[in-house]
């Protein structure tokens, strides 16, 4: 699917974060996936929004809504 495409535009850590975040049947916290990443929560939560703009952006590119 479009959304699918899309986020295989995104980055191994990009792509890992968001579906842990969304995709997944059991979601991850920014906490869990801070001490994952060695990095503050702030720091995913600001991958995550990245990811987020990426994804979207490129579906505004290449799709009509």
């Amino acid at each position: 699917t479009a959304l699918y495409e899309a986020i295989e535009t995104l980055n191994e850590r990009e792509k890992d974060i968001l579906s842990k975040r969304w995709l997944s049947e059991e979601t991850c916290s920014l906490a869990d996936l801070s001490e994952v990443y060695k990095v503050s929560a702030e720091r995913i939560r600001q991958l995550e929004n990245q990811a987020i703009k990426r994804v979207s952006k490129y579906m505004k590119e290449n799709y009509e809504f």
